[in-house]
């Protein structure tokens, strides 16, 4: 499982929302569930994952957060 930090929980809903919406299998984590300013992406990384799957991923998040 790795997480990627989003602060707010609009925002890291809004990206995984995004996300999903392209295809990816991830779920916002949001306060009070983790403390505010520590809202997170959560993402299952399995060992059926190709490098590109996962190297779309983190370009698609890239772009999501540099927007």
């Amino acid at each position: 499982i790795q997480s990627v930090i989003i602060k707010g929980n609009e925002e890291v809903k809004k990206i995984a929302t995004k996300l999903q919406q392209s295809g990816f299998d991830v779920r916002p984590i949001v306060s009070p569930t983790v403390p505010v300013g520590t809202e997170r992406l959560r993402i299952c990384i399995h060992a059926f994952n190709t490098n590109e799957e996962i190297e779309l991923l983190c370009s698609t998040i890239n772009k999501l957060l540099t927007n």
